[in-house]
């Protein structure tokens, strides 16, 4: 029973029924216009024999008129083809032909009737052979038996294509039958398929109205699990899932609270965690500039005179001091982007040429002693472009810093042109390049690559801090590399952005 009031196995069922009888109704149709078409190229055959019956007769007559030599032999050929193709379509008749699209005749009634339409031929061939062979005179002797022979060959042909004609007729009413039947069937299933789906339907409305009091907040509601087996089985489990979800909604509601609790404590975290930063970073600032400063009064000699050990240890100290001075400013710059306090202080008519020259002096301080030098491709007439002097300069000393450090001999090139209304700029090293799988590092806060873990030193902010002041000018930096080959990063920086005024980062 539970088998039965499945909706698999009814619809299947059903549409398995449903497709045999139009399989059956495809085939017999095929088969049925095989058969007319068969059928009516017999007939259009037949009517073909009939009219090479009565044209021998015509052209016999022919034969008596005043005809020159030329003509009689060709009329005399004309009545040879005519008779070879009489002979084709009959055995087309007898035995089929595939090209004529004729099945052969197996009815034994219509081959009795051709047998006698054979007879009839057998004696008007041998008429038009012998007349073929005589005079004018020995032609009009033959020309009534002709006549006669080929009437009779033409009555045969005529009752053996209204034969053929008439059971054509009666295979089609058959067939017409039959379709009517099939109709009859295919309405009924048609029928018992229509209640199966409106079953179906109505189970699934239920179902729907449920599932839709429940989406409303009504998680008491429990479907019907009564009709379709396959439907009463999802409500079933729609039921099952209701109680589970109302002990998991419990569950939630409890993790929920203490998930809120958690995210505001991690906020005012990390809240704490900037202001601390940035505090420090800047209370940080001060002393070591002092100490920076006052190394360097006694390196210079201000203070009083000091040996050569002493100024190298004092110029350590004072390059120490610098490299600490850049990593705060470096975690200072990076807390007030996290922050969202950082402040660009927008001039008109930056002139990009000397922010670059700038960077490429400080880019060949960097490369003393090493075997690396500097190549430029920098358009001459670069224009005036709108932005935040100090920060355009901190991107490319960050960039340009980069390929210094991490290109030991070769070549850092840079390229600088203007395409549309765009500053492109491109920093390529000879350097080890950066594995494909620490790409996604280089602008991360706080990450560094295999390549930079071995070369040491840096917070791995550089790149992130002059990516967010690339994008905060409107414009874009990204990277470029052959791992073991060399690295390239690439700057775009509008000439004009009007939305770009004194904004926070």
């Amino acid at each position: 029973m539970k088998r039965l009031n499945s909706f698999r196995f009814q619809l299947f069922s059903t549409l398995f029924i449903i497709t045999a009888v139009l399989a059956i109704t495809i085939f017999v149709a095929l088969q049925t216009a095989q058969n007319a078409a068969s059928r009516q190229a017999a007939i259009n055959l037949i009517s073909q024999q009939r009219a090479y019956a009565l044209l021998f007769d015509a052209n016999l007559d022919s034969f008596r008129d005043d005809i020159t030599p030329a003509e009689r032999e060709s009329l005399t050929q004309l009545i040879q083809n005519t008779v070879a193709s009489f002979e084709i379509g009959q055995n087309a008749l007898r035995f089929g032909n595939v090209s004529l699209n004729v099945s052969a005749i197996e009815n034994p009634i219509f081959l009795s009737v051709l047998d006698d339409m054979d007879a009839r031929w057998h004696d008007l061939r041998g008429t038009v052979e012998q007349a073929l062979t005589l005079d004018d005179e020995g032609i009009s002797a033959l020309d009534e038996t002709a006549e006669r022979q080929s009437l009779a060959v033409y009555a045969f042909a005529d009752q053996l294509a209204k034969a053929i004609d008439t059971l054509a007729e009666q295979e089609i009413s058959t067939f017409q039958q039959i379709l009517l039947g099939i109709l009859i069937v295919s309405i009924v299933f048609l029928a018992v398929a229509f209640v199966i789906i409106n079953n179906t339907i109505r189970a699934i409305n239920r179902l729907k109205a449920t599932t839709h009091s429940f989406a409303n907040g009504n998680l008491k509601v429990l479907a019907d699990t009564r009709g379709v087996t396959e439907i009463a089985a999802v409500a079933q489990s729609f039921n099952d899932m209701s109680e589970q979800l109302g002990y998991l909604l419990e569950q939630v509601s409890i993790q929920l609270e203490e998930t809120l609790a958690a995210r505001e404590q991690a906020e005012r975290a990390d809240k704490v965690k900037s202001a601390f930063l940035a505090s420090m970073s800047h209370e940080l600032r001060t002393p070591l500039n002092s100490i920076i400063n006052f190394t360097r009064f006694v390196v210079d000699g201000d203070t009083g005179e000091v040996n050569e050990q002493q100024k190298e240890l004092l110029t350590e100290v004072v390059n120490s001091g610098r490299h600490l001075l850049n990593l705060i400013n470096d975690v200072l710059d990076m807390s007030k982007i996290d922050a969202g306090s950082l402040k660009l202080f927008v001039e008109e008519n930056i002139d990009i040429n000397i922010l670059i020259n700038n960077s490429l002096k400080t880019a060949e301080s960097l490369l003393i002693g090493k075997p690396v030098r500097i190549e430029t491709q920098i358009q001459t007439d670069l224009p005036l472009i709108r932005g935040d002097k100090q920060r355009i300069m901190q991107i490319l000393l960050n960039v340009l810093s980069n390929a210094c450090k991490f290109t030991e001999n070769g070549i850092i090139r840079i390229v600088a042109s203007q395409a549309e209304n765009e500053i492109y700029i491109a920093v390529s090293d000879t350097g080890p390049g950066i594995a494909p799988e620490d790409k996604p590092l280089v602008f991360q806060a706080f990450k560094q690559t295999s390549t930079g873990l071995r070369q040491g030193g840096g917070t791995g902010l550089g790149m992130p801090i002059a990516k967010s002041l690339a994008e905060a000018h409107g414009g874009a930096l990204w990277l470029d590399s052959d791992y073991g080959k060399g690295a390239t990063f690439y700057l775009t920086l509008p000439t004009k952005s009007d939305t770009l005024t004194s904004i926070l980062i």
